[in-house]
Parts: C-alpha cells; sequence; structure tokens
C-alpha cells in the first residue's frame, strides 16, 4: 500500500524533517524480500538490505540517488525523476521509498512509500531503472 510512514507525519508535524531544506535519498525495494510497514518501520536501516536497491545495484544507504529539483506546493512534494544506475537483475522493484539521510543508518527517516506509477512494479535486468514520479495531483507524496 502506497503512502506516508507514520513517524515521517509525526517528524513533519514537530518541524523535524524539511522536504526542501534535508537531504533526501530514494530507494527501490523489492517485496520479494520486504514489504515495508508505513505503520511500524521507521528508519533505512528497517527495511532489509537485501530489499534495498539503489545505484550499481547496492543497498547501502550512500549509495541511493539524492533527490534534486525538490518543491512543495499545496502540501505536495515533488522531485525530478531519478534513475537507479545498473541494478542488479533478476529482482522486482515493487516500491520506491524515499528517506532523509541523517549520515547514519539507525536514524535516517523513512518518508514514504509508493507501489504503483510509472515504472513500479518493474523487473530488473542489470541496466539502469528510470523512476518516474507521478505528474498527477499527488507526485512523490501529497501531505
Amino acid at each position: 500500500m502506497s503512502g506516508l510512514f507514520d513517524n515521517a507525519r509525526e517528524l513533519f508535524l514537530r518541524g523535524e524533517l524539511s522536504w526542501n531544506a534535508d537531504t533526501i535519498r530514494i530507494m527501490g525495494v523489492d517485496h520479494s524480500v520486504d514489504n515495508p510497514n508505513l505503520a511500524t518501520d521507521t528508519y533505512f536501516s528497517d527495511i532489509a538490505a537485501g530489499a534495498r536497491r539503489g545505484n550499481s545495484g547496492a543497498s547501502g544507504r550512500t549509495d541511493m540517488p539524492t533527490l534534486a529539483g525538490k518543491t512543495t506546493t499545496d502540501g505536495v512534494a515533488d522531485a525530478d525523476d531519478v534513475t537507479l544506475t545498473l541494478v542488479t537483475g533478476g529482482l522486482t522493484l515493487s516500491s520506491y521509498v524515499p528517506f532523509m539521510d541523517t549520515g547514519a543508518d539507525g536514524t535516517s527517516p523513512l518518508i514514504s512509500k509508493t507501489d504503483s506509477g510509472t515504472g513500479i512494479p518493474t523487473e530488473t535486468s542489470g541496466g539502469d531503472i528510470g523512476l518516474t514520479f507521478s505528474n498527477g495531483v499527488s507526485k512523490v507524496f501529497k501531505l
């Protein structure tokens, strides 16, 4: 299910997470290994390493592309589309999950999960995977 992580809602309300000011990265997630739970998962480290995919198919926090061109209009978060480069073949990217990069896996909060749209889900073949954010009313996510 797509939506905001409960912890991210709390961080937004307390002013501890800023879409525009903070470093926001994004990962592809293979649900056959781990399906992030919006109510109980909180940090990057809560998603199994084997489920996470970033550039060159790696699973570490710093392997995930940083979002550029971030905007907020009418409570809607948007950013430039991204490409995950050279993603390991034989996987299914079932969702994408943006997160705030604090510099540590155990304190980098998950923001939202999107499991439908252009490029999601997709089978990987060892090449690049483009993640195209919605051009509809929700973009990356809507508060």
